[in-house]
């Protein structure tokens, strides 16, 4: 399909597409996988620049993570696991701790852990 023109799915754009994609880059966000990843991309980049009392998808994932992994797991194994920066995992547990979702207990070595609380 590569190489291949079409015309724009949107309603009444007359503009071609490229590479056969469905829609134009003016109406790229009404296809659904990128209206999605725009999605959680904005919800990263809220937590990373607030930090206060998150909610949503990334506040739902750590929570799933924890859920996962018996209840507990360090900071390094959520972000390793969800492919995001520890600084955004901080703040998001720290929002979470606020809300009492979870707790936060620090390890000799210098480990944050979370362990999800329960109700």
């Amino acid at each position: 399909m590569s190489g291949t023109s079409r015309s724009c799915e949107a309603e009444g754009c007359l503009r071609v597409t490229r590479e056969g994609k469905p829609y134009c880059l003016d109406h790229v966000l009404l296809n659904g996988y990128v209206s999605r990843m725009m999605g959680e991309m904005f919800e990263l980049n809220r937590s990373r620049n607030s930090g206060k009392d998150p909610t949503g998808i990334l506040a739902n994932e750590v929570l799933v993570v924890l859920e996962d992994r018996g209840g507990a797991a360090s900071v390094e194994r959520i972000s390793k696991t969800m492919n995001a920066p520890d600084t955004v995992i901080r703040k998001v547990l720290s929002g979470l701790s606020k809300k009492g979702k979870v707790t936060l207990a620090v390890t000799n070595r210098g480990k944050t852990i979370a362990k999800r609380r329960c109700g």
